[in-house]
């Protein structure tokens, strides 16, 4: 048979203890994505319907490692509190034996996770792109109705129309700049625009909309530090800020980015996409080193190939979290020995913080200074070393 009876027994007992503690996790991660873009993305209900059904698979390969984690250090820890693992030992099952068939069924999702963020996690996440746009692109289609008001935090805008309809907008007043950052003590430029008409248009394959307005009057000025909060000493004080500048235009267009592909970000794109960056970013470094010299500075300085490089790394590191942390948990559980399954659980979620996810940040940091993705598999590393010590330790109790 292709496993014995206990192997079988323990991987019922993981499954049935792994399936509820993932769909908890899901519906506990899912409410908090819904209240995070009903507040920052501000998401209609029925475009929140439309966006939640992508979130999922997005979440998947960070869920299932800490699932599965819950899961190992729960049965591992039941069966050694309640002396099973030495009634095992009595009759000459080793607790290898025991720790075989957690890292056994965290292949398959290990598999699982490399499959998800390779394919399915990138469609995700630009099929959610697609749903968070759709908040400004509402704007070609609102109906009829009156005094329309919006405000847009990512863009830095505020929108406000007197009339709207199918011929556009009326009596137009919009705020830009108001939500932009600055550096400490700088002067931040406020632009206010009233039009009396104005029409949204998508371009660039929905990835831009423009409002083109007309009979625009512009007005722009300087905010000064710290206003309107109590005026500082005389001694202190900050140069008074300059007269606003206003200007009548009979038309102008305002662009707005509504997402694209400038930067690579996390989940963008498929895993093939990002290895042919990588395969170019590296024949361009190669031929800049061939040319030397300031050529060489110039050329072989490839940002969106590191970018890509360490978003390679992060899917490999991340896809193998549930093997690692199952190596880890195992291997700990067997060394406490606690008379209680709530031991090694707590334990275990410290071990995986210490050993996997606060290395994998670090290494990520390191990777986007250095524009080199080999840092982010210092999480690997530290969880093999941590899990060869902690099955060292096991063996000698």
């Amino acid at each position: 048979m292709l496993f014995t009876t206990l192997e079988r027994h323990l991987i019922l007992r993981l499954l049935a203890t792994f399936l509820p503690v993932a769909l908890g996790l899901c519906a506990l991660f899912l409410v908090a994505g819904s209240f995070q873009l009903l507040r920052a993305e501000q998401l209609s209900l029925a475009q929140l319907a439309l966006a939640l059904p992508w979130l999922v698979p997005f979440l998947l390969p960070y869920l299932l490692p800490l699932a599965y984690l819950i899961a190992v250090t729960l049965v591992l820890g039941r069966v050694v509190a309640d002396q099973e693992a030495l009634a095992y030992t009595s009759l000459g099952i080793g607790r290898l034996s025991l720790a075989w068939p957690a890292v056994l069924l965290s292949l398959p999702l290990s598999a699982a996770s490399l499959w998800l963020t390779a394919t399915v996690v990138p469609h995700c996440y630009q099929r959610r792109q697609d749903a968070e746009r759709a908040v400004l692109l509402q704007f070609m289609a609102l109906g009829e109705g009156e005094h329309l008001s919006r405000v847009f935090p990512k863009q830095g805008l505020d929108l406000y129309a007197r009339r709207y309809g199918p011929d556009g907008l009326e009596g137009v007043i919009i705020h830009a700049g108001v939500g932009g950052r600055a550096a400490p003590g700088a002067r931040q430029r406020h632009a206010q625009i009233v039009a009396a008409r104005g029409r949204c248009v998508t371009e660039d394959d929905g990835r831009r909309m423009t409002i083109r307005l007309d009979d625009v009057t512009l007005t722009v000025s300087e905010l000064t530090p710290g206003a309107p909060s109590a005026p500082a000493a005389p001694a202190t004080a900050a140069p008074p800020a300059a007269p606003p500048v206003r200007a009548h235009l009979e038309r102008l267009a305002l662009g707005i980015g509504l997402g694209g592909r400038r930067r690579i970000k996390p989940a963008d794109f498929p895993t093939a996409a990002l290895a042919e960056e990588v395969a170019r970013a590296a024949a361009r470094t190669r031929l800049a080193l061939a040319l030397g010299g300031v050529a060489a500075s110039r050329q072989g300085h490839d940002e969106r190939g590191g970018e890509a490089h360490v978003e390679l790394c992060m899917r490999a590191a991340v896809s193998a979290a549930p093997t690692l942390l199952a190596l880890v948990a195992a291997a700990l559980t067997f060394v406490l020995a606690a008379r209680s399954p709530l031991v090694p659980f707590g334990a275990g979620i410290l071990a995986a913080c210490g050993l996997f996810f606060a290395p994998l940040l670090l290494g990520r940091s390191l990777g986007e200074a250095r524009g080199d993705g080999t840092w982010v598999l210092l999480a690997v590393g530290t969880s093999l070393i941590g899990a060869g010590a902690l099955a060292l330790l096991a063996r000698r109790r």
